[in-house]
């Protein structure tokens, strides 16, 4: 595998991780806020802005890694990143007007905003990822893209609602914590079943892939089988084990990926060389460092979510 194309897909993975459990704090805000606020406050409070700012960092990263498809990405897909742009902008108003505002009905209206917004970011974000996996409504040598194809197709919509599976899942060993272990289970076997169904309708290079890493898929089953067993004993380590799953269930996906992205389009082609290589590895390497203390930050906020620290989330009155 080409070094920069993993370092890249590791970004990404961080990415999604921190994504995903915004998106299972979303989730279980709508489904029981007053049940579950303090625990989510604790959560969404340092999940927001460094999720919106390590964005940046892989996409930036994305375009040193790949330079050459800065532009037909850029052409296919300028539609639905300034959407995302947008949808962002409106995320932030609500989440800074409910961590704000001293009302508790209209608090509660923010908070539901802000997860049908996240909600929103994550269905477009989804559905362009999942183009630059099967390449469906993607005509990458003319850098054309139909964005209502891109954006309602059946694999772009099996994999948003494996994500939210994935969310539920990581929603109950984060928010939830009771021990009750059939729902979540079966909700990320489920969500493991859409994403292969999917994959084979629409990726095929992707189901093949898997007998060339099954030490690497038995590592993640292992890891979900721990997760569940901890949460099944109420465990506090339940939760960081959750996220090295998630972590590592998405980088063993681009290693199926590998090497190909929108179906068929060999990335290792386009992979930097010379002084670019060196500049793209030492930047990576400054970033990553950020990246890691970030991920600190999202497990020191989880141990005060579970009543480990003495510090409180408090809003403003």
């Amino acid at each position: 595998m080409n070094i920069f194309y993993l370092a890249n897909y590791a970004i990404f993975a961080a990415v999604l991780t921190a994504f995903s459990m915004e998106i299972a704090a979303a989730l279980f805000a709508s489904i029981s806020y007053e049940r579950f606020k303090d625990r989510i406050a604790a959560y969404i409070a340092p999940l927001w802005g460094i999720n919106g700012t390590f964005i940046v960092f892989y996409l930036v990263n994305f375009e040193a890694t790949f330079p050459n498809l800065l532009a037909p990405i850029g052409t296919m897909f300028i539609l639905p990143a300034m959407l995302i742009a947008l949808l962002i902008i409106l995320r932030n108003t609500t989440i800074i007007s409910w961590e704000l505002h001293p009302d508790a009905a209209k608090e509660k209206r923010f908070i539901r905003a802000y997860s049908a917004v996240t909600a929103l970011v994550g269905f477009v974000a989804i559905a362009v990822l999942s183009a630059g996996v099967s390449g469906i409504g993607v005509n990458f040598a003319a850098s054309t893209a139909n964005i209502a194809i891109v954006l309602f197709n059946p694999y772009d919509i099996l994999m948003f609602i494996a994500v939210l599976l994935i969310a539920y899942t990581m929603g109950c060993v984060h928010f939830k914590r009771d021990g009750q272990v059939l729902l979540p289970s079966l909700s990320a076997i489920v969500a493991i079943f859409l994403v292969l169904i999917a994959s084979g309708i629409s990726a095929r290079h992707i189901v093949a892939n898997v007998s060339a890493n099954l030490p690497f898929l038995a590592a993640v089953v292992a890891l979900l089988i721990a997760t569940l067993v901890l949460y099944k004993l109420k465990s506090r380590a339940a939760a960081a084990v959750s996220l090295i799953w998630l972590y590592s269930a998405v980088l063993f996906f681009g290693f199926l990926e590998y090497p190909y992205i929108f179906g068929s389009v060999n990335s290792a082609v386009y992979a930097p060389q010379g002084m670019a290589a060196v500049g793209l590895s030492t930047i990576t390497v400054i970033g990553g460092i950020i990246l890691i203390a970030s991920l600190a930050l999202l497990l020191y906020s989880r141990r005060k979510a579970n009543g480990d620290m003495p510090v409180q989330v408090q809003k403003v009155q």
